[in-house]
C-alpha cells in the first residue's frame, strides 16, 4: 500500500478461529462480501469485488483484505485479518500506483462520518461476519459473490509462484476458489494474483 500520512485506514484483527485450518480459505472472499454489502448499506456507489478479496468502487480499487493463519491442519488456528481502506488519498496529487484506485472522499466529497465511526463500522462488520461464519456457516456464498463479481465471464490472467494461466473467470465455488475456464475445462484456483485482460 502507498500510504500518505493519515490518509487511509489500516487495521488488523486477531481472531481465534475455532474451525480447522482448511476451512480458512473461504473466510477471505466471505468477509469481502460482508464488507462490500456494508459499504453498499452506507451508500457507496457502483461497488464490486475482484477475487479473492479486493473491493472496488466505480471499477477502481477502494479496499482490500489480507488474511494470515497459523495452526495445525486438523485443528483450530489463529487468524490475523488485515483490512485497508483508501479514505483521503485524493488529497495527494503526486501518488504513483500501478493500478487504478479510488478513495472515500472521491465518491463522497461531503463525507461526514468520523474516522472512529467508520473504523467501528468495519470492525463490527468483520466481527459479525466471523460469528456468522463460525456459527451458522456461510449461506449462498456463490450467488452473493456473483452479485458483486467484476470478473465474471471476463478473460483473466492468473499468476502464482509456479505458472501463469489465461482463461475466463466463471465465479467462485463453495470453497471460495476462483473457477477458471480454459479450453472448455473448468478448474478451481485457490491462490494467485489476478489481472483482467484488456482485450475484453
Amino acid at each position: 500500500w502507498v500510504s500518505p500520512y493519515a490518509a487511509n485506514i489500516y487495521l488488523s484483527i486477531v481472531w481465534p478461529f475455532g474451525q480447522s485450518l482448511h476451512k480458512a480459505s473461504v473466510v477471505s472472499p466471505f468477509l469481502a462480501i460482508c464488507l462490500v454489502e456494508k459499504l453498499h448499506a452506507l451508500g457507496f456507489p457502483n461497488l464490486g469485488l475482484k477475487w479473492p478479496n479486493d473491493i472496488y468502487c466505480n471499477r477502481k480499487k477502494l479496499a482490500g483484505l489480507l488474511i494470515e493463519c497459523s495452526g495445525e491442519l486438523g485443528s483450530g488456528c489463529k487468524m490475523i485479518i488485515g483490512l485497508g481502506v483508501n479514505v483521503a488519498m485524493s488529497r495527494y496529487s503526486k501518488i504513483e500506483i500501478d493500478q487504478q484506485w479510488t478513495d472515500v472522499l472521491s465518491n463522497f466529497p461531503g463525507w461526514q462520518r468520523s474516522r472512529s465511526e467508520f473504523v467501528a463500522d468495519l470492525v463490527n462488520c468483520v466481527a459479525v461476519g466471523m460469528q456468522e461464519f463460525e456459527g451458522n456457516g456461510v449461506k449462498d456464498l456463490v450467488n452473493r459473490w456473483k452479485h458483486w463479481d467484476l470478473m465474471y465471464n471476463r478473460s483473466v490472467t492468473i499468476q502464482n509462484d509456479k505458472q501463469v494461466k489465461v482463461g475466463v473467470a466463471r465465479g467462485i465455488d463453495a470453497q471460495g476458489c476462483l473457477l477458471l475456464e480454459t479450453n472448455n475445462h473448468i478448474e478451481s484456483i485457490s491462490v494467485g494474483d489476478v489481472t483482467l485482460r484488456t482485450q475484453t
